[in-house]
């Protein structure tokens, strides 16, 4: 997955959040939806091209007489699709970022002795849920190597919204 097509989810997911704060309505998601894949284009991955496609296709039927879709069935959608709860995000979005970057990094650098111990590392924070931590130390021991990495790896973790990642992740950028 892309830098892109992460940040694609996690701005979908923060749309939806702030349209069911002012009460879920199946006929106001289904315009976001359409909305919202209309300025994504193509650059949402799969996941969340079917999450958008079965909730219109639950709205369009809604249009023609058929029940529309709860918030609950609507959430659940989102969770058995994406892994991400539409209520709490942020811990289903950290681990999403952490594990790509996680791959894409294992796949790119996986010649580099100080990498590969790193993630080691971190998937023992991973086993317990510790997903900023381990993120965190893998920027640590990356920046204190002076570990050059390639810029789209890099770029998957700008959604993450600690200020500690941000400042380790603009050190990287200067490696």
């Amino acid at each position: 997955m892309t830098s892109e097509e992460i940040k694609a989810i996690v701005y979908y997911i923060q749309g939806l959040q702030a349209l069911w704060k002012e009460g879920y309505n199946a006929e106001k998601v289904a315009l976001y939806n359409y909305q919202f894949s209309l300025k994504a284009g193509m650059d949402m991955p799969d996941g969340l091209l079917d999450v958008i496609e079965m909730l219109e296709m639950w709205d369009d039927n809604w249009m023609y007489g058929a029940v529309p879709l709860t918030e609950k069935e609507a959430a659940t959608i989102i969770q058995e699709e994406l892994s991400i709860d539409i209520y709490h995000p942020e811990k289903d979005i950290i681990a999403l970022v952490t594990n790509e970057f996680i791959s894409k990094l294992k796949d790119e650098c996986s010649s580099n002795i100080i990498i590969v111990k790193a993630l080691e590392n971190a998937q023992e924070l991973i086993i317990y849920n510790e997903y900023l931590v381990a993120l965190q130390n893998i920027l640590s021991e990356l920046l204190t190597h002076h570990i050059r990495i390639p810029a789209d790896i890099l770029s998957i973790i700008d959604v993450i919204e600690d200020s500690y990642i941000k400042r380790l992740q603009v050190s990287l950028w200067r490696v």
